[in-house]
C-alpha cells in the first residue's frame, strides 16, 4: 500500500512539475495529504525550476479559513485521491468561487477509479471530480471562460488526460476541453505540453460563444427628453459620447454571441458613503454586466 501511494505521489507531482512550468508558474499552493518525505521532494524539484511552494492544511477547522493570494504565475494543486481534502474544498462553495476568481492555475489531479466504480457512477472519464463538479454543484460555479481550472485523470496505462473545464457564461453547463490525452510525465516535457496549452487556447471559438445569453448592460442617459436610443445619429449634442462608443458594444454582441438587455439610468453615479449611486451603482450590486458607455479615466 505504502508502495503504491509512493508511486501515486511521485507520478503525480511529476506531472504537476511540468504543467505548471509550461504555464511559467512562480508560486505553488498544494493541498495534499502526501507524507513529509514526498512533500520535502516535491518542493525540492520546484525549487529547482525556481518555484517556490506553500503546503496547506487539510485540518477540517483550517479549511474554510484558506486564502490564496491570486498574484500573477501563481498555481493551485490539489490532489483529489485526498478525497476528505478535496470534498471539502467543493463543498465550501464561498472559498471555492473565491478561489476561482483570482488569478490562479488550478491543477486537481485524480487517480482511475476502479472498473466497477465507474460503471455504477457513469463516472465522466471514470473521474469523479469531473461528475461531481458536473452534476452536484454546477448551477452556482464561477468556472467562467478563462479560469484556467485543469483535471488530470490517470488513467490505467498510466498515462494522463488533461483537460479544461470552463463555462461559456455564468448560467451555461459546463464543457470540457482535452489538451492532452496521452501525457506521460516521464517522457512528455512541459514544452510539449506547453505546445498542446497554446493550441486549446487558439482554437477558443467554444468560449467566445455565449450562446445568445442576455447581459444588462447599463447606460446613463443625462438628457433623457432628447434620447431616442443608443444607435441614433440625429441628435449630435446630448449623451453623445455614449452612443459615440455603443458600436463597440455592438461589435462585441455579434462577434460573442450575446444579447443585451439595456438598463438606463440618469447619471454615472457618485460615491457616499462607500456606495454609488447612478450606473456605479448598477455595477456594485451586480444588476448590471456591461456598460453601454464609454469610460475616461484620470491620472488620479
Amino acid at each position: 500500500m505504502a508502495h503504491c501511494q509512493s508511486t501515486w505521489v511521485n507520478d503525480a507531482s511529476m506531472t504537476a512539475i511540468q504543467y505548471f512550468k509550461a504555464r511559467d508558474v512562480k508560486w505553488v499552493t498544494v493541498f495534499c495529504c502526501w507524507p513529509s518525505t514526498e512533500r520535502y521532494m516535491f518542493a525540492q524539484k520546484l525549487n529547482s525550476a525556481s518555484v517556490s511552494t506553500q503546503f496547506l492544511s487539510m485540518e477540517k477547522d483550517k479549511i474554510d479559513k484558506i486564502k490564496v493570494d491570486g498574484f500573477s504565475n501563481a498555481g493551485l494543486l490539489v490532489d483529489a485521491t485526498c478525497k476528505y481534502l478535496a470534498t471539502r474544498i467543493w463543498q465550501v462553495e464561498t472559498v471555492f468561487n473565491k478561489l476561482l476568481m483570482v488569478n490562479l492555475f488550478w491543477l486537481v489531479l485524480e487517480d482511475m477509479l476502479p472498473k466497477a466504480l465507474v460503471r455504477q457512477k457513469r463516472s465522466l472519464f471514470g473521474c469523479s471530480v469531473l461528475e461531481d463538479l458536473m452534476f452536484s454543484r454546477n448551477p452556482n460555479l464561477e468556472l467562467l471562460p478563462y479560469t484556467n481550472f485543469v483535471i488530470g485523470y490517470r488513467g490505467a496505462d498510466n498515462a494522463w488526460k488533461l483537460f479544461e473545464v470552463f463555462k461559456v457564461h455564468y448560467e451555461a453547463l459546463l464543457m470540457v476541453e482535452v489538451i492532452e490525452s496521452k501525457f506521460i510525465s516521464l517522457t512528455n516535457n512541459y514544452e510539449n505540453l506547453r505546445v498542446a496549452l497554446e493550441r486549446v487556447r487558439k482554437q477558443n471559438f467554444l468560449r467566445r460563444n455565449l450562446q445568445g445569453f442576455p447581459l444588462s448592460c447599463g447606460s446613463a442617459v443625462t438628457a433623457p427628453e432628447y434620447y431616442k436610443g443608443p444607435t441614433d445619429q440625429s441628435d449630435a449634442i446630448h449623451d453623445l459620447y455614449m452612443r459615440a462608443n455603443f458600436p463597440i458594444i455592438n461589435e462585441l454582441m455579434y462577434d460573442m454571441n450575446f444579447t443585451l438587455n439595456l438598463v438606463q439610468v440618469d447619471s454615472g453615479g457618485w460615491k457616499k458613503n462607500g456606495s454609488f449611486s447612478g450606473l456605479f451603482g448598477k455595477f456594485q450590486n451586480h444588476s448590471i454586466e456591461l456598460g453601454c458607455i464609454g469610460t475616461l479615466m484620470r491620472t488620479e
